[in-house]
C-alpha cells in the first residue's frame, strides 16, 4: 500500500489520435471504446474521490499526421509551432467525439493531464498548449445552452494541465511516456526539443520515417521502428518498381542525411539547452523534487546524438556491409587460382562466418524499447523512492516488481493491436493506502 491522494488516478498512453481514416484498421472501434471508458469513469467516482486521468504521451499523433496528411506544406513550414497548431485543430476536428468525451470527463469534476511523448513533442510549445486548452474549453462550452458563467469556465481550465516531461506525486506515482530511454526516439532536450530553425529536432527514427514518407502512404507505421530485416524486405518486394527505385536511392543516401541530422543537432544544442535548463528550474517549483535528483533523472536518458553508427544499424547497414564483404570475398575466391575444393572450403567458411556475425548483429540490434524501459524504471524508482513507475511508449502492457517494493507498469496502448490494446493503469484509494492495478477495458 502507498499513501492516499485526494484523487484517484487513471493512466493511459499511446492513443495515437491522428485523424486520418484508413491509416489504422479498427481505429474507429478503439475510439468508441475510449469514449465509453471516459463516460463511465466520468459518472463513477471511487471512494468519493474524483479521477485524475493522465494521458502519458503519444495521445495526439502529430508525427503520423505529418507523414500522411501534410500535403500543401512547404518544407520550411513543417514541424513548426504554427504548423503544429493547424495540425492540432485538424486532429481535434476529425476526432471530435473523443475530445468531446474528454471535455465531458473534465466537466464532471475530474482532472485531465497531458504528458508529452515522442509523437506529440509539439506539446512543448506554449502556443500549442494554449490552443489545446482553448479547443477543449470550446467543446465544454458547447455542452450548455446559452452563456456559461466565467467562473465555471475558469474552473474547467484549472482541471486541464499539460506537462512537457513527467507527472510526479511524492511517495505515490511517477509517470512519463518513456521515449527518453529509447535512443531511437529520445530528444536531446526534452523540455525544448527544437533545432536551430525552431522546428522539432526529430529523433533518428522520426527522420527516417519522414525520409521514406512518399513510400509510407499505405503503411501503418506505428511499429515500423521495430521491424526486422525480413519485414522490410517483404514490404519492399511488394512495392511498384518505381517505388523500389526511390526507396533504394533514399536508402543509399542515408549516411549523408544522418550526418546532416547530427550536425543540425550539434548546432541547436546551446540555445535549446538554455531553454531546457530554464524549464528544469520551473519543474522544481511545480514538483517536490530536489535539484540534484532532477538532474540525475534527466541524465538517465539515452540519446543518438553523435552516434552515426546507431542510425546506420537501425537501417541494417551493418547487414548490408557484411553481405557486400561476403560477395566481394566470394568473387575474389572465384578469380584466385588454386584447387577448386580449397576455394569452396574457404568460401563456405566465409559464408558461415558471415552468417554468425549477422546473427550476432541482429540479436544486439536493440529496437524493442521494453527491456530498456524496465532498466530505466528501476533507476527512476531508486532515485525517487516511489511505489509506482508508469511508462507507455512500447505498446506492451506489463507489470513487473522492482527492488524495494516498487512496481513498474507499462500501460500498453489504445491502438488496434489486438489483445494488447485498451489497457490502463488504475490507482485508487484503499483501506490503509492506495492500490494500483493494470486493467483492460472490456466495456461498462
Amino acid at each position: 500500500m502507498c499513501p492516499i491522494d485526494q484523487h484517484n488516478h487513471l493512466v493511459v498512453s499511446d492513443l495515437h489520435l491522428a485523424g486520418e481514416p484508413g491509416l489504422q484498421v479498427g481505429l474507429r472501434s478503439v475510439d468508441r471504446a475510449f469514449i465509453q471508458f471516459l463516460d463511465w469513469h466520468a459518472a463513477h467516482w471511487r471512494e468519493e474521490r474524483p479521477w485524475r486521468l493522465i494521458i502519458a504521451g503519444d495521445g495526439i499523433d502529430f508525427l503520423h499526421r505529418s507523414l500522411h496528411g501534410a500535403e500543401g506544406a512547404e518544407p520550411h513550414q513543417e514541424h513548426t509551432e504554427a504548423r503544429a497548431i493547424e495540425t492540432l485543430e485538424a486532429i481535434v476536428a476529425e476526432n471530435r467525439p473523443v475530445f468531446e468525451a474528454l471535455a465531458r470527463f473534465v466537466a464532471a469534476g475530474h482532472e485531465l493531464v497531458f504528458l508529452q511523448g515522442n509523437h506529440d513533442a509539439e506539446l512543448h510549445w506554449a502556443g500549442v498548449q494554449d490552443r489545446l486548452r482553448a479547443l477543449l474549453l470550446e467543446l465544454f462550452a458547447g455542452l450548455f445552452d446559452g452563456t456559461v458563467d466565467m467562473a465555471i469556465l475558469e474552473e474547467f481550465q484549472a482541471r486541464v494541465s499539460i506537462h512537457r516531461w513527467f507527472y510526479y506525486r511524492r511517495d505515490l506515482l511517477y509517470v512519463e511516456h518513456g521515449n527518453q530511454y529509447d535512443e531511437l526516439c529520445a530528444f536531446e532536450n526534452v523540455l525544448c526539443p527544437v533545432d536551430e530553425d525552431a522546428r522539432i529536432a526529430a529523433p533518428v527514427s522520426h527522420v527516417t520515417l519522414r525520409r521514406f514518407r512518399d513510400l509510407l502512404h499505405r503503411l501503418d507505421a506505428h511499429n515500423v521502428d521495430r521491424w526486422g530485416l525480413g519485414d522490410f524486405l517483404r514490404w519492399v518486394v511488394r512495392l511498384e518498381p518505381r517505388a523500389i527505385l526511390r526507396s533504394a536511392v533514399t536508402y543509399l543516401s542515408s549516411p549523408t542525411w544522418l550526418l546532416h541530422l547530427d550536425g543540425r543537432r550539434r548546432r541547436a544544442v546551446p540555445a535549446a539547452r538554455q531553454v531546457h535548463h530554464s524549464r528544469l528550474r520551473d519543474l522544481l517549483e511545480h514538483f517536490p523534487l530536489e535539484e540534484e535528483v532532477l538532474h540525475l533523472l534527466e541524465r538517465l536518458k539515452r540519446t543518438s546524438r553523435g552516434n552515426l553508427w546507431l542510425g546506420l544499424r537501425m537501417l541494417f547497414y551493418d547487414q548490408v556491409a557484411l553481405g557486400g564483404l561476403l560477395a566481394a570475398a566470394v568473387a575474389l575466391l572465384c578469380l584466385t587460382p588454386g584447387p577448386a575444393l580449397a576455394r569452396v572450403a574457404v568460401g563456405l567458411g566465409a559464408a558461415l562466418g558471415a552468417m554468425h556475425l549477422s546473427r550476432r548483429g541482429l540479436r544486439s540490434r536493440q529496437v524493442d524499447p521494453q527491456p530498456k524501459l524496465v532498466v530505466s524504471a528501476q533507476a527512476v524508482a531508486g532515485l525517487l523512492r516511489v511505489p509506482f513507475v508508469v511508462f507507455g511508449h512500447s505498446h506492451t502492457p506489463e507489470v513487473r516488481a522492482l527492488p524495494e517494493a516498487a512496481t513498474y507498469v507499462n500501460t500498453g496502448s489504445w491502438t488496434h493491436e489486438g489483445e494488447a490494446g485498451l489497457t490502463y493503469f488504475q490507482l485508487t484509494a484503499a483501506p490503509g493506502g492506495s492500490q494500483g492495478t493494470l486493467r483492460r477495458w472490456a466495456g461498462a
